[in-house]
């Protein structure tokens, strides 16, 4: 009918009490310096990673060139060996072990061959770049560091006091102790 109709409008909310809204921002604030310092934590991680493989990929590139040089070295005396054993000059027992020593150091050289591909695969991994576009290293020159001054107790602080993991740590701490 046309009679009068009672309607009734009920909101519900939580009503901050004693503090807890307060505690609550606290709490959502230490979580998110928490967590700040976790992804801090994870980029230090993949830097160390990357820089560990650049440095890898480095070595195994240098390894390379000088077991190529040490290869270059054994094929000029092997040569050599040959034109001795011509002139008499030698056994065919030393020509022989000149011609091995040289099959060994060939094979050295497709070991770095390969230690330095897998190196730079690893590396290609680390840093993300497709398997497709091709990789120079180029070793930075590293400057004097102000920090080959300080004592050991001294870079133990200045870690601690620095480190994204040690600060997720003692945020996680702080959040619990809320």
């Amino acid at each position: 009918g046309t009679g009068p109709r009672e309607y009734s409008v009920a909101i519900s909310g939580r009503v901050p009490w004693a503090g807890q809204r307060g505690l609550r921002v606290d709490v959502a604030t230490a979580n998110l310096d928490r967590v700040g310092a976790l992804v801090s934590d994870a980029v230090r991680d993949a830097t160390l990673h990357a820089r560990l493989a650049f440095l890898a990929a480095v070595a195994a590139e240098q390894r390379l060139g000088l077991v190529r040089e040490i290869a270059d070295a054994s094929g000029r005396l092997q040569q050599a060996s040959v034109t001795r054993i011509d002139a008499g000059e030698i056994s065919v027992l030393e020509s022989n072990l000149v011609s091995i020593e040289h099959g060994r150091s060939r094979a050295r050289v497709l070991a770095a061959e390969r230690s330095a591909l897998e190196a730079y695969a690893v590396l290609r991994m680390a840093v993300a770049v497709p398997p497709d576009l091709p990789i120079r290293l180029q070793i930075p020159v590293i400057a004097s560091s102000s920090l080959t001054t300080l004592s050991v107790d001294s870079l133990v602080a200045l870690a601690l006091a620095h480190r994204p993991d040690v600060a997720a740590a003692r945020r996680a701490v702080a959040q619990a102790r809320l």
